[in-house]
């Protein structure tokens, strides 16, 4: 498990966030924030579960359908 801080350093928050993995062998935590308020930090736990041996690439996606971020994923199984 990947405990992942996303601090949001803008002065506005970011509302509504929805954050995911493209590959179902990443598995985000459900409790995601409903909001990552201005200057502040939030914790998201991302699980490696794989289903196969071998390398597994993703991407996790983080967007409030304004900004979308994204960041890649490996993981071996």
């Amino acid at each position: 498990t990947l405990d992942l801080v996303i601090e949001n350093i803008g002065f506005g928050n970011f509302n509504n966030p929805s954050i995911y993995a493209d590959n179902a062998a990443f598995v985000v935590d459900p409790n995601v924030p409903w909001q990552i308020k201005a200057r502040e930090q939030v914790v998201v736990s991302v699980s490696f579960k794989p289903t196969a041996p071998g390398n597994t690439n993703g991407i996790l996606t983080i967007t409030n359908g304004e900004q979308t971020y994204e960041i890649a994923l490996f993981g071996v199984g």
